[in-house]
């Protein structure tokens, strides 16, 4: 039989110390929040502690609660801003966003597989691993956001990863007759795929493979022109926008014209006086040179500090070969500048060319000069990047 305790000496019943609800901030009176002094000889401070009620001891604060560590992990982030508008640019700015070769150097670092080159983005051309809408579902490696971005109605939704290849017709070439398409691949498109060790099964072997257009050299240039054609068309249906200039005295008389970002010729630029008005060019400056460089030779004083007659010369000034190089391009001297010099027969040929001037006021124009502008930008990017690809 259980014995009974008396009323005076029976266990009282402890009741547990009630949880507040404490907020993050530390200057809430009803949440205090106490960071500790570091202990003595350490570098690290303690972590926060919220207190208590009734002075129990106190409790340590979540990392994702704490305001200290919030303050310390916000230091440094911030909201993107939003892209500035036009009016609020600076001068330079301006400059900038209307300079075609900044915004094609701009551009993201991609690494080819084919040559093994880091370029920006816009020198290279990305592929990607799409299946064909009919069975067996074979493969493909397509210019998929290349084509969305000539064609009219056409948005660029990203389906997987994808491998870039250099923007020239000559590594395509190389590509088809060495048949090496499937180093585009990259790790990520084979798993895509399905491509994996484990992966046996007759669906995948009777699919296997990626397959590659015999003409993509051709696809990508029909592309690109056709990104010029598109680019082009309505400016030159709508003179009075002042983005396009007549101009049929030819690129060395653009001085009058201001804001000339590029010349365009109608003609080609590769007929055999324009060749041997080059080939003179390069001969006569080899021959100059040869001298130049036997005078010195035979002058040894040449080499020093002095001259002949014993007398410091004048400080080295920069030469005008020197501050304006001969471009890898045609080119045409501009005031204080060059501006690029395109031929849109050898560019688009005569078909493509005649349908860009058919029912415009330049269909007789012998040349016309391309303004600076924000409109005309990817008109110049265009231009330059099919050359690139031609050349």
């Amino acid at each position: 039989m259980k014995r009974r305790l008396p009323i005076d000496k029976a266990p009282t019943l402890r009741r547990p110390c009630p949880y507040r609800f404490y907020s993050s901030r530390a200057k809430d009176a009803a949440a205090p929040i106490s960071t500790p002094p570091a202990s003595p000889g350490t570098n690290v401070d303690s972590p926060s502690v919220k207190l208590r009620k009734w002075g129990n001891r106190a409790l340590p604060l979540s990392p994702i609660m704490d305001p200290v560590k919030i303050e310390q992990r916000n230091r440094h982030r911030k909201t993107k801003l939003p892209p500035p508008k036009n009016a609020d640019l600076t001068p330079f700015q301006k400059a900038l966003v209307n300079n075609p070769y900044a915004r094609a150097l701009a551009t993201d670092i991609r690494h080819c597989n084919i040559t093994d080159a880091h370029l920006p983005s816009f020198f290279q051309i990305p592929f990607e691993v799409l299946p064909h809408i009919d069975p067996p579902h074979q493969f493909y490696l397509v210019p998929t956001r290349l084509f969305a971005d000539v064609t009219p109605n056409v948005s660029y939704k990203k389906t997987g990863a994808s491998n870039y290849a250099q923007c020239r017709q000559s590594v395509l070439k190389h590509v088809l007759e060495e048949k090496i398409h499937t180093a585009l691949i990259n790790h990520s498109q084979r798993e895509d795929m399905g491509e994996t060790k484990n992966n046996k099964s007759p669906r995948f072997r009777q699919r296997s493979g990626v397959r590659w257009r015999q003409d993509m050299d051709e696809f990508v240039l029909g592309l690109l022109q056709s990104a010029v054609v598109r680019s082009l068309k309505w400016g030159l249906q709508h003179p009075k926008a002042g983005l396009v200039t007549r101009c049929d005295d030819g690129a060395a008389n653009i001085e009058s014209i201001d804001g000339v970002a590029c010349f365009i010729y109608r003609e080609t630029l590769k007929s055999h006086s324009d060749l041997e008005a080059k080939i003179d060019t390069y001969i006569s400056t080899a021959q100059s040179l040869s001298a130049k460089i036997g005078r010195t030779e035979m002058d040894i004083r040449l080499h020093n500090n002095l001259d002949n007659d014993h007398r410091r010369r004048k400080p080295p000034v920069m030469s005008l070969a020197a501050s304006h190089s001969p471009a890898r391009y045609s080119s045409a001297r501009y005031r204080d500048r060059i501006v690029p010099v395109y031929s849109l027969t050898d560019l688009l040929g005569e078909e493509k060319m005649r349908d860009l001037f058919k029912d415009t006021a330049f269909e007789d124009a012998r040349a016309f000069v391309v303004k600076e502008g924000n409109l005309t930008t990817n008109a110049q990017m265009a231009l330059l990047r099919l050359q690139e690809y031609m050349n």
